[in-house]
């Protein structure tokens, strides 16, 4: 079963949906509160799989998501051109075509 394409479709549903965490920081919370347990639900059924972590594949997890930020944070606070940051941070999480799922 190819997950690819409807993984990929509903990831840009998403970017659609999503406000800006950068630009719309408290309707971004307020989203994520209402939907966010909704959009665990929804790629849990995409993917055909309950993800159960572990207490270290949690500590792990939080591990990246605050890399992440720094990540995010090193950008906005960067003299890079705009137009460099946007495709940066349009690429930087997202799956090549050559990585496996």
């Amino acid at each position: 079963m190819d997950i690819v394409p409807e993984l990929k479709q509903a990831l840009q549903q998403l970017k659609i949906e999503l406000p800006n965490p950068k630009t719309e920081q408290v309707r971004f919370e307020e989203w994520r509160q209402e939907y966010g347990q909704n959009l665990l639900d929804r790629i849990k059924q995409l993917i055909g799989y309950d993800l159960v972590l572990s207490e270290h594949q949690k500590e792990l997890l939080k591990k990246y998501y605050e890399k992440n930020l720094l990540i995010i944070k090193c950008l906005n606070e960067s003299k890079l051109a705009p137009e460099v940051k946007q495709d940066i941070e349009e690429t930087l999480f997202l799956p090549t075509q050559s990585d496996n799922i």
